[in-house]
């Protein structure tokens, strides 16, 4: 099959082939102007591009990634949807699993793709670095795999809000008092990393702005089925994607094949990949893609984007040059909801085990009890990155007493886990498990109730993904099997309610932590933190430490099944 590339990429870019099972990746880290829909800003890029170089193997393969980091702050890229199992200490989560890359650094990630295929991507894990323009896509092909349908080439899609505003004055400004918890509102939305109207708003003095800017084009020959792989890397905008007068067949969620299920136009949350096979069959013209945010999630519709839709024109070769017969759908999805789980059927089936143990997390946005800044708080704690003092590099030391401050569920088995999120906030929140597939089975828009949810839950051939929207004021329960080594982050991945607080750690296998063969430069990262193991950290440290990371009460729902 060919391969049609969305971001460009060559040797030049940052990949060459060490043998059959390895591939390595040089990406230089660093700030750069750039102008994705016409107007220019400062941005941060990888190897001088937004979005960053593909990374494309077989499963199975190792990556290995070496990163220079030549910004003046800290960095860390994660590698969303990876397991990482046996090398938790890669999974690139700043303040979880290591210690930032410091300003002109170095770090090499290396990590297994065994067991896992299908589209993935990686970010920063720093503060708001992501939103920036630290972001790419991660593909693992399974050349020995049946696909659900066949198609002849394929095409990786990133779907994005876009600020022109530098993340880290939004987010300080998100984070204080005068927000009242509003959420930035973004400037523009873009396919493939490409807008226009980006000078429609308000242009600045002195800033450059390009007001012929277009979306870049796709290219059909007719006849010809086309994969489209989605990728929603956005800090905050749930996408629905269509093409008029184009049928999607639905065939991945977040690495899993599907049974193609067919639809018009398809939901996609923050952090979300689906992967859907569109026939070129139409008239040969111009025909719109189109990514419209949901603009009644942006804060139940109180944050208004600027720009809300991207259009990028999709070409039959040797067609006529005209869009007269692209016609929207003229059917609507639900607000702020995945694809109906129920009908969402895995490709390969099988059967959700049985948990040995239930862990309920209930979260809602108030102000802190210091402070009065709006903030997260899952089953009361509000999570705060302790950047020196990563919690899985504690654990590994023996010291669970410097991550007293963190939210911490530590399963009491390597079997399987019921997961109940409960969503007290009126607004939805894409929920990602680092580390893990989970079994999806079931959720709703009202008050959980477990005697007269549970009978409705799917455990017969469930979805299985790694991030799942849980609706405003409603509920999500899934599993997942506790038994792949290390610490993983469980949070909204809206940019802005990771940075307030809403994110938990699930603890796999804990006692197993210290026998991890974590890396030197991995421990290194951590070099200038006072661990001198076995002894650990003095007195003076940990309470300075206390006084940085205010200990908050703790409440658990945890019961054996």
């Amino acid at each position: 099959m060919k391969l049609t590339w969305v971001m460009a990429f060559a040797a030049g870019l940052g990949w060459h082939g060490v043998n059959a099972a390895t591939k390595v990746y040089n990406f230089t880290i660093s700030s750069k102007t750039i102008a994705p829909d016409g107007f220019s800003r400062d941005g941060l890029v990888i190897n001088g591009q937004y979005p960053g170089p593909t990374i494309t193997v077989n499963t199975g393969d190792t990556i290995q990634v070496n990163v220079i980091n030549n910004l003046t702050v800290p960095t860390a890229l994660h590698w969303h949807g990876m397991y990482q199992r046996g090398t938790p200490w890669q999974d690139g989560t700043p303040g979880v699993t290591q210690c930032p890359i410091p300003a002109g650094g170095k770090y090499t990630y290396s990590f297994s793709t065994a067991g896992q295929s299908g589209t993935y991507w990686y970010h920063s894990h720093y503060m708001s670095q992501y939103v920036d323009g630290l972001v790419g896509a991660l593909i693992i092909q399974d050349p020995s795999a049946t696909s659900p349908l066949p198609y002849d080439e394929e095409i990786v899609i990133p779907l994005s809000d876009w600020y022109h505003t530098q993340s880290e004055d939004l987010l300080e400004h998100y984070l204080s008092r005068a927000s009242k918890g509003e959420e930035p509102s973004p400037d523009n939305a873009l396919i493939g990393g490409t807008g226009s109207n980006g000078c429609a708003g308000y242009v600045p003095p002195g800033t450059s702005c390009n007001a012929n800017h277009t979306t870049k084009s796709f290219s059909f020959t007719a006849g010809k089925r086309y994969k489209l792989r989605l990728i929603n890397t956005s800090a905050f905008a749930n996408f629905w994607f269509s093409i008029d007068n184009h049928t999607l067949a639905v065939v991945e969620a977040d690495g899993t094949d599907l049974t193609p299920q067919y639809v018009h136009r398809i939901p996609i949350n923050v952090g979300q990949r689906y992967s859907v096979i569109v026939q070129a069959n139409q008239k040969a013209q111009k025909y719109y893609m189109r990514a419209q945010m949901d603009t009644a999630c942006l804060d139940l519709g109180e944050v208004i984007a600027k720009e809300s839709l991207a259009l990028a024109p999709v070409i039959y070769k040797g067609g006529a040059s005209t869009f007269n017969s692209s016609v929207d759908w003229a059917d609507q999805l639900v607000d702020c909801q995945d694809l109906d789980y129920t009908v969402l059927r895995p490709y390969h089936a099988q059967v959700a085990p049985t948990a040995a143990e239930q862990i309920t997390l209930s979260w809602d946005f108030h102000g802190d009890p210091v402070t009065n800044i709006n903030r997260a708080f899952i089953n009361n704690v509000s999570w705060v990155a302790n950047f020196s003092y990563p919690t899985m590099i504690n654990e590994y030391y023996k010291r669970p007493d410097l991550s007293q401050d963190q939210l911490m569920i530590r399963p009491n088995t390597s079997g399987y886990v019921e997961v109940v999120l409960i969503n007290n906030d009126l607004n939805e929140h894409p929920f990602h498990l680092h580390g893990h597939t989970f079994y999806v089975l079931g959720w709703g828009n009202e008050t959980y109730d477990d005697a007269t949810d549970r009978p409705k839950f799917n455990t017969k051939n469930p979805l299985r993904r790694d991030t799942s929207t849980v609706p405003g004021g409603g509920w999500t329960v899934f599993r997942y099997k506790a038994d792949n080594t290390g610490v993983w982050a469980l949070h909204c991945h809206i940019e802005w309610h990771v940075e307030a607080g809403l994110l938990v750690q699930l603890v796999d296998q804990s006692w197993k932590i210290p026998q991890l063969n974590i890396s030197h430069d991995a421990l290194a990262l951590c070099a200038a933190s006072n661990y001198s193991h076995p002894l650990g950290t003095s007195k003076t440290t940990l309470t300075s430490l206390k006084n940085a990371h205010r200990k908050r009460s703790v409440t658990i729902g945890r019961r054996m099944l």
